[in-house]
């Protein structure tokens, strides 16, 4: 289990991450704290996206832009759900794919998911 906990490093590391980007929920915060939550997940996600579409770019990738890569994750998430879905229709215990489907459908609705489904 060694490096998986959260330990003392991940959390300053998380306190360093939202203090430079500036995430604080000002509802109820007045500084960054160590705590990995729904904004610090976005913002996670944005600058991962925005480092990806730097590299595409930096490799010859034309004609496909931020915007579009953004879509083109949200839709990635929505065919997650196949996953568990799977898992479960050859017989894997519920204990292995019910985990992968509350994590993925977190995703589906963090993310706006579902607009494209209309």
């Amino acid at each position: 289990m060694v490096g998986r906990a959260y330990g003392k490093s991940t959390a300053t590391a998380v306190l360093n991450f939202k203090t430079k980007r500036g995430i604080i929920n000002h509802a109820y915060q007045t500084a960054p704290d160590n705590i990995v939550g729904k904004m610090t997940i976005r913002s996670l996600d944005e600058s991962l996206l925005d480092r990806y579409h730097r590299v595409l770019l930096a490799n010859g990738v034309s004609g496909y832009d931020r915007r579009a890569l953004r879509e083109d994750y949200r839709l990635s998430v929505l065919w997650l759900i196949l996953r568990p879905i799977g898992q479960a229709a050859s017989n894997i215990p519920p204990r292995v794919w019910w985990p992968n489907l509350e994590r993925i459908m977190l995703a589906v609705d963090d993310l706006g998911c579902r607009d494209l489904l209309s």
